[in-house]
């Protein structure tokens, strides 16, 4: 069993995460509402290869801020058009650019994990420096559909682990008096996920409230299947770093900063 007292102890040792700045996330609603204006436009262009993404002026140098070494980044955001493609949006950190595939666009939750992901990787000195990241690559690197190894990259690991960690703790604080219910529930799931497979975890019962912490979405009836969809998915992501002791290690340090 994974002890609360221990994990938050292990927070001593400062697992680092990497935090996109809360006032640039927060411009990713008013993109949000432009790219949805202009996606039936850029849509009728046809296939758009990611290489060659569509660029709106009204998104050049969209974001500005940091990387981890403390240089100035100018993120332009451009558009592509490939359902074919891995998934939902791609970062170019050679030419600062953060790729959005319009296919995949869904509702706005996802599309604000998906733009914290970016940055985070827009952020990672590891990414950002093409000979020590084509090094890792080589060795670590994996498309989406290896799953396992995809998630369990070093770039991806970070990049999946800021917007979930953020989702948490938004939800913990927001509860009150049940947060420390709640914390001692999730302690318990995570505990009992290193052990079970991931279906017998999501389908108990006495954890399915832990649902509503894996969303930014009001605990209303009506947004319930989306938080059991991001529920479900993250935990898909959790138990893979579970096969891993030492990420699995750093994956409870980072939880343990929410409590």
């Amino acid at each position: 069993m994974i002890k609360l007292a221990d994990i938050l102890r292990e927070v001593a040792l400062e697992e680092k995460i990497i935090q996109v700045p809360q006032e640039v996330l927060d411009k990713s609603k008013s993109l949000y509402d432009y790219v949805n204006r202009i996606k039936d436009r850029v849509l009728k262009k046809g296939t758009i290869q990611y290489t060659k993404p569509h660029i709106d002026s009204k998104l050049k140098n969209y974001f500005q801020l940091k990387d981890l070494k403390g240089t100035d980044l100018i993120i332009t955001v451009g558009l592509y058009n490939d359902p074919e493609d891995a998934g939902a949006g791609r970062m170019d950190t050679t030419k600062d650019v953060l790729l959005i595939n319009l296919p995949f666009l869904k509702d706005y939750e996802e599309f604000e994990d998906l733009i914290e992901h970016e940055l985070v990787h827009a952020m990672d000195p590891k990414v950002r420096d093409v000979h020590i990241f084509g090094k890792m690559y080589a060795k670590k690197g994996a498309e989406p559909d290896q799953f396992e190894k995809y998630v369990k990259s070093p770039w991806e690991f970070d990049a999946f682990t800021a917007p979930l960690v953020n989702k948490i703790k938004a939800s913990l604080n927001k509860i009150g008096d049940q947060k420390q219910s709640y914390t001692k529930l999730l302690i318990q799931m995570l505990s009992d996920l290193k052990t079970q497979d991931t279906n017998t975890v999501i389908q108990n019962e006495e954890y399915m409230p832990l649902a509503w912490l894996f969303t930014k979405a009001d605990w209303k009836e009506e947004n319930w299947d989306q938080a059991w969809s991001a529920y479900s998915n993250e935990i898909a992501k959790i138990k893979v770093w579970t096969t891993k002791p030492t990420l699995y290690k750093r994956f409870l340090q980072r939880i343990a900063t929410t409590f």
